[in-house]
């Protein structure tokens, strides 16, 4: 199983990867610069149409 979380300090965003934290699973850690702009790019937002944390993309399939 792939898991990526995409993430930003002092968000919401903490909640799911202490929950991945807590259940031990491997995961891979995206930093995203929402206060930087970085939510707004169209990169991003094919991933979180809102351009906002967390989201959660499990073996190729985005939850936001």
């Amino acid at each position: 199983m792939n898991i990526k979380l995409y993430y930003t300090h002092r968000t919401r965003s903490l909640r799911p990867r202490w929950t991945l934290e807590e259940l031990g699973l491997t995961y891979q850690l995206a930093l995203i610069d929402l206060f930087g702009g970085e939510g707004d790019t169209p990169a991003y937002r094919r991933i979180h149409p809102h351009g906002s944390v967390p989201a959660l993309e499990i073996d190729g399939r985005v939850m936001i």
